[in-house]
């Protein structure tokens, strides 16, 4: 697992980079779960943000798991 911190950077640009990093990963034989936590007003702490992207990076997982699974 991997985290990455963006001090600034708006949403619509970090939702950007994730489509670049699914797509750049898709085009080799192995897959990614990306989770992510966007804070604009600066309030959270940090653990409870790494806390929610590593749920959403759980949930995207799950996610390719039952739809890639073999029968």
């Amino acid at each position: 697992e991997f985290i990455i911190i963006y001090i600034k950077i708006n949403e619509d640009d970090l939702k950007d980079l994730i489509l670049r990093i699914n797509k750049n990963v898709s085009s080799t034989k192995y897959s990614c779960s990306i989770g992510y936590c966007f804070d604009s007003s600066q309030n959270k702490d940090i653990e409870n943000m790494v806390k929610k992207s590593d749920e959403l990076m759980y949930e995207d997982k799950a996610k390719y798991y039952s739809m890639n699974c073999i029968k």
